[in-house]
């Protein structure tokens, strides 16, 4: 019987999509929380007939089984799994739970003894330039990388030719987690400041709250606290600057906190994807 693979995978994405809890563990085990900042379900439509997917990996490089949840991974959603999940020495392309409105990102559950030589990738792609790229790495991030402190995230173009997106995500998954967001100008180097050192402008201060899930599993949440912008008008605007920084600070004590800022060109589609400059 031949079996409509992307069918399947339709349903599967369809399935992980929902905000039912998919968790499993493996009883004793301790785990380390996993961001997956970007997972696009079916390919879809963005700006000047580009066509966004996302590409997650993982290898398990140990000599031994890794518990990785929730995945759909040998034909059986992790909900259902009763052992080690990643086989030693091996590498697969699972579903995973994908983004939906007003949220994105997933967190993944790996086994803490291994979590080193449990590899992740991720890469967004736009489909209708395959040919000439291998699309963006999109960085996977442990839960220690996450700060509550003050973000910084700096050399964002404000130039015409680039849009930006500014998402935010957070470790508190149930209650409101308020955000402050700095927008900052900087001037470029010139014959009498070579280095271009100068005091940054401030150009806005914004309040904002990330969403939350309040019914998911609280022990094993698997959807972010989560907020977008994009561009950077919102912010306060970046007339008269080629340059920017923003700021991302936590406006309650002890909430913990990741962000990033894709930066994708208006004619090419390349998306370049800019870090906190030390989250750690």
């Amino acid at each position: 019987m031949r079996i409509n693979l992307l069918a399947v995978a339709a349903l599967v994405a369809g399935i992980l999509a929902s905000d039912s809890p998919l968790v499993a563990q493996i009883q004793g085990v301790q785990y380390t929380r996993v961001l997956v900042p970007v997972v696009i379900g079916a390919p879809t439509a963005g700006a000047l007939g580009s066509m966004w997917t996302t590409e997650f990996v993982v290898t398990n490089s140990a000599p031994a089984s890794a518990s990785v949840f929730p995945l759909f991974l040998g034909g059986v959603m992790c909900d259902a799994c009763t052992g080690p999940v990643l086989s030693p020495n091996s590498t697969a392309r699972p579903f995973i739970q994908t983004d939906v409105p007003g949220n994105r990102g997933t967190f993944l559950y790996v086994d803490r003894g291994l979590v080193t030589q449990v590899a992740m990738s991720l890469r967004v792609r736009d489909l209708s330039r395959a040919l000439e790229t291998y699309g963006t790495s999109i960085p996977v991030v442990q839960e220690d990388r996450f700060v509550a402190r003050t973000l910084t995230i700096n050399d964002i173009p404000a130039t015409a030719e680039f849009r930006q997106t500014l998402r935010i995500y957070g470790l508190d998954t149930a209650n409101a987690t308020a955000v402050i967001v700095r927008l900052y100008g900087r001037r470029p180097a010139s014959s009498d400041n070579p280095f271009g050192e100068t005091v940054d402008t401030l150009l806005g201060e914004r309040t904002f709250v990330l969403s939350t899930s309040p019914s998911q599993p609280t022990q094993y949440p698997t959807r972010p606290a989560f907020l977008e912008i994009g561009g950077l008008d919102p912010l306060g605007g970046a007339q008269g600057f080629s340059t920017t920084r923003i700021d991302v600070i936590p406006a309650s004590e002890g909430k913990r906190l990741w962000a990033f800022v894709s930066v994708t060109n208006n004619t090419t589609q390349h998306v370049t994807a800019l870090e906190p400059v030390d989250s750690r």
